[in-house]
């Protein structure tokens, strides 16, 4: 009866040593600073999924520096190397602190994430980006 006992123990706990991860392990990379002066200001990196990821989130906080003034900030993604051609983007026209999360990415692509300025106000914060993978600054 121990015996068996000591079996059964023994093959559960292998069972749940050397199950398989479901989980994805998505590391957070950041924060870096929003700063703007002018509309056109811009900044980015590059994120690069591991296999099966397809996607990421970008966390942001977001606001206009001076009493009155409103942050106005154009998020994007888009494959890198390619030019013009976005893949996901979101406008945000308010100061803002949260997440957004970008679906539908190709594993085996290189991804540009980042923001454009779309006011002359002054604005600040800072981002980062969440994701299962790598990202270059």
């Amino acid at each position: 009866m121990v015996k068996k006992l000591v079996s059964v123990l023994t093959v559960m706990l292998f069972l749940f040593t050397f199950s398989p991860q479901t989980q994805a392990a998505a590391a957070t990379y950041g924060p870096w600073k929003i700063t703007s002066y002018s509309a056109g200001d811009w900044d980015s990196v590059m994120a690069s999924p591991n296999r099966n990821v397809t996607s990421l989130k970008i966390n942001i906080k977001q606001y206009g520096v001076h009493s009155g003034q409103k942050a106005d900030i154009l998020w994007h993604v888009w494959e890198t190397g390619t030019v013009g051609k976005t893949s996901w983007s979101k406008r945000i026209s308010s100061d803002y602190t949260g997440t957004l999360v970008v679906n539908g990415l190709n594993p085996s692509k290189d991804y540009s994430v980042g923001w454009i300025s779309k006011t002359n106000n002054d604005l600040s914060g800072q981002w980062s980006v969440s994701i299962d993978g790598s990202v270059t600054r």
